[in-house]
């Protein structure tokens, strides 16, 4: 049976890291006034580190985990991380609501969008879509909400692309958990170079992150971008998460910052060991990645595709505008950065261009990075695998292991049976949550169109974040549609980030069905 001390240990291990990190958001609010912040956020972090101490004393770490235990323990850190992360929205919204005589608090003209988090699923669903770099958000004008909360949703992005996974790596290490340990460090990128190789460590995959986070930043304040803003969207777009600190995402800004944008948003989508090599100055494995080139191909191609299509309906009244727009739009879809410069695309594109995002949305970005998706390495595998197949009906059983050379497919690489078995359950988990919406919601002339269910799905489970008008606080006005609408999209964002495969472990685990031994083999 499954050994629930096992997962209940890591959880407890994994808030106890998460407790401190929330601490950041004190200074957040001392620095900008927002005094009335401060005892939920103290409160917040009190209940969390209090929660995972218990489990930790409560429950006993093995020497060794069963898969079970491997898989179980994933999907339930990240359940419980985004609950831990509802409480801060929960907690300065209602202080807002109360209005303690001694805290001043916001007037009722700008609590009109925290007014929304008051609402534990729309609390559930922000934190969610942040832990698991989705993006889509339930705030109306996110230049209303605290600059407190603005840095949790960013903070919970850059924790849901990276930290939550190197915490995780770390509570393992210390546990001497190996199994679990190997099972993050196979998503972990820098741990995909050699055992022997220091690359692994949580410590300096953190760095490493963080330096190339700064970066960004600079970049954007170099090129115009304020300062609280270049670093919360340096955060949030090499994480591929999507939230911003503006109402209108990057159309707040002028060509230039999107421009800038680009390349942030695409190196969050190449392997993390592209740091590390760019580091050692190692070049010829950088340029030789199947990932990183067919990366390029699919931008590059899917970009010439959009832009074709929206010059030939004449969308836009110039060459260049439909350009910018094509671009930055594919390269935000196929990275998972949910970054937009396109309010709405289900109102305004072709259905055509819509479907190339949705499929863009689909792929991702490159396994080892922050991106999620279906992952090209998996393309590359189904693809080679097939070929393989129709010329030969019998295939040699070296194709598995054979997929690629290079630093990413040498150490990540994935057989024709994972690649299509993870496929085929994402394209499951996706038609389950385009029928939910296709009940929930009137589609037709008079309601909702069709491809606008397509892309939201896509774009919450392939943790984008772009927006075709339904998952907006107003659109989902009826409160039964709503709840239905946020919990499908939730379960897709919670299944998109973890690729399936752990989170059927953890139902079964819950539910008891099945032995360790009999559980599925790792995606």
């Amino acid at each position: 049976m499954t050994n629930y001390r096992q997962v209940g240990h890591n959880v407890g291990r994994a808030l106890t890291r998460l407790a401190p990190v929330m601490g950041t958001l004190v200074v957040v609010s001392l620095y900008y006034g927002e005094y009335y912040a401060i005892p939920g956020t103290l409160l917040t972090m009190g209940i969390v580190f209090a929660v995972g101490w218990t489990l930790t004393r409560l429950c006993s770490a093995a020497d060794d985990a069963s898969k079970a235990e491997v898989f179980a323990s994933a999907g339930a850190v990240w359940f419980v991380a985004a609950l831990a992360g509802t409480l801060p929205f929960l907690a300065v919204a209602w202080t807002v609501a109360l209005d303690p005589a001694v805290l001043p608090v916001p007037d009722s003209a700008t609590d009109s969008t925290l007014r929304a988090f008051r609402r534990p699923v729309n609390a559930w669903f922000e934190s969610m879509s942040g832990l698991t770099g989705s993006g889509l958000t339930m705030a109306r004008k996110e230049s209303e909400l605290p600059h407190t909360l603005l840095w949790w949703r960013s903070l919970s992005q850059w924790l849901g692309g990276l930290g939550v996974i190197v915490f995780t790596v770390a509570i393992v290490n210390q546990s001497g958990n190996s199994m679990l340990t190997q099972f993050y460090e196979s998503r972990s990128p820098l741990g995909q170079f050699q055992s022997g190789d220091r690359s692994n460590s949580p410590k300096l995959l953190v760095g490493v992150f963080a330096a190339v986070t700064l970066l960004s930043a600079a970049l954007f304040w170099v090129v115009g971008m304020p300062a609280w803003e270049a670093l919360n969207h340096a955060m949030t777009g090499l994480s591929t998460g999507g939230f911003v600190v503006t109402d209108t995402s990057f159309k707040a800004y002028g060509p230039q910052i999107q421009v800038a944008a680009l390349p942030i948003m695409l190196i969050g989508a190449i392997p993390l060991p592209a740091y590390y090599l760019l580091y050692k100055r190692d070049f010829s494995d950088l340029f030789t990645d199947s990932q990183i080139r067919w990366l390029a191909v699919t931008v590059c191609g899917g970009t010439l595709l959009v832009l074709g299509n929206l010059a030939t309906h004449t969308v836009y009244p110039s060459l260049s505008k439909s350009a910018l727009r094509a671009v930055f739009q594919f390269v935000s879809a196929n990275s998972g950065a949910g970054f937009y410069t396109v309010s709405s695309v289900g109102r305004k594109w072709p259905t055509i261009s819509i479907l190339l995002l949705t499929m863009a949305m689909a792929l991702g970005g490159a396994s080892g990075s922050t991106a999620s998706g279906i992952k090209i390495i998996r393309g590359i595998s189904i693809s080679r695998g097939l070929r393989s197949r129709i010329r030969d009906p019998f295939p040699d059983e070296t194709l598995a292991d054979s997929i690629d050379k290079s630093v990413s497919g040498q150490y990540s690489s994935e057989n024709y049976a994972n690649a299509v078995t993870i496929t085929l359950l994402w394209l499951t988990v996706y038609l389950l949550g385009v029928f939910v919406l296709l009940v929930l919601l009137p589609i037709g002339p008079e309601g909702v169109p069709l491809r606008n269910v397509l892309f939201t799905v896509a774009s919450a489970q392939g943790n984008v974040g772009l927006v075709s008008g339904i998952v907006t606080p107003s659109s989902l006005s009826k409160p039964a549609v709503a709840a239905g609408v946020k919990l499908m999209l939730t379960v897709n964002m919670w299944m998109g980030r973890l690729e399936i495969i752990p989170l059927l472990v953890f139902f079964r685990a819950i539910l008891n069905e099945a032995e360790p031994s009999d559980e599925s083999q790792s995606g």
